[in-house]
């Protein structure tokens, strides 16, 4: 049985996605393919991650994980509230075009680069 300090301890208590700083209690472990696409629960499909990404990705793909975050802005342009703000000039959001790069493929090219 795989122990939740060690998926902890994988990304040195941050979150695998957003690289936010997590508190053991705080912990959600992601499975990086779902277990309702065929993943499983061995410790190399699981990581550490923050509520907020493990909701939001919910059963996604990595990738498709990554496309919904760069397409986030399509999204909010589709709801009445943000397009009202807008309207009024109470909000602006301006696209980002750079891609979404997870914290753990940054934690991965550091070890490569060394």
């Amino acid at each position: 049985m795989i122990m939740r300090s060690e998926i902890f301890k994988k990304y040195n208590g941050h979150c695998a996605y957003c690289g936010k700083k997590i508190h053991f209690d705080d912990l959600s472990i992601d499975h990086i393919i779902a277990l309702s696409k065929g993943g499983t629960d061995d410790e190399d499909n699981l990581i550490p991650c923050c509520e907020i990404c493990n909701h939001q990705k919910d059963n996604m793909s990595v990738e498709e994980f990554r496309a919904y975050l760069e397409n986030i802005e399509d999204k909010l342009g589709n709801y009445e509230p943000y397009r009202v703000a807008r309207l009024h000039k109470r909000i602006s959001i301006r696209r980002n075009k750079k891609p979404v790069v997870f914290y753990f493929e940054k934690v991965a090219e550091k070890l490569d680069n060394h």
